[in-house]
């Protein structure tokens, strides 16, 4: 298994690549999307998957090559790897989420209206659960009472 590994590493690199930038554009996002959830979720097991094959693999990299290009390589794909995968996570999230709505409540911070016209309102809300701010765009005819 390991040779095969070895010997497509161009292909399977590539591949991944590849999968990750048809996700990023794909995937509809905001701004960073899932970049530093992922960052935050998956910097340690990345970390001991990379590591962890490099040091249960390291006397065939060492006939291969010295031992501190192994480690380099590892070292260097690492940060590739935590970039890389993000797009992955947002692909993820958006198969597997099942598109309901969702129910928002806090104290209202600000409030705008934008157009006249159409008469749509833009809130600030303060949620306390992912300690975040959410900005909602809406008409007042779509609101549910």
């Amino acid at each position: 298994m390991f040779s095969f590994v070895y010997r497509h590493r161009v292909w399977l690199i590539a591949f991944y690549l590849v999968g990750a930038g048809f996700f990023l554009i794909a995937t509809q996002s905001v701004f960073n999307g899932g970049l530093s959830f992922s960052v935050r979720i998956l910097w340690f097991p990345l970390a001991l998957l990379i590591f962890g094959f490099t040091w249960l693999n390291r006397r065939f990299f060492y006939a291969m090559q010295s031992r501190w290009k192994t480690w380099l390589a590892a070292l260097a794909w690492y940060p590739v790897s935590l970039l890389l995968t993000w797009p992955y996570v947002m692909a993820l999230n958006a198969a597997t989420s099942t598109g309901d709505r969702m129910a928002c409540s806090g104290p209202i911070q600000r409030k705008w209206i934008l157009r006249e016209e159409e008469s749509l309102t833009r809130l600030m809300y303060w949620i306390r659960q992912p300690r975040t701010w959410l900005r909602s765009s809406f008409r007042p005819r779509n609101i549910i009472r």
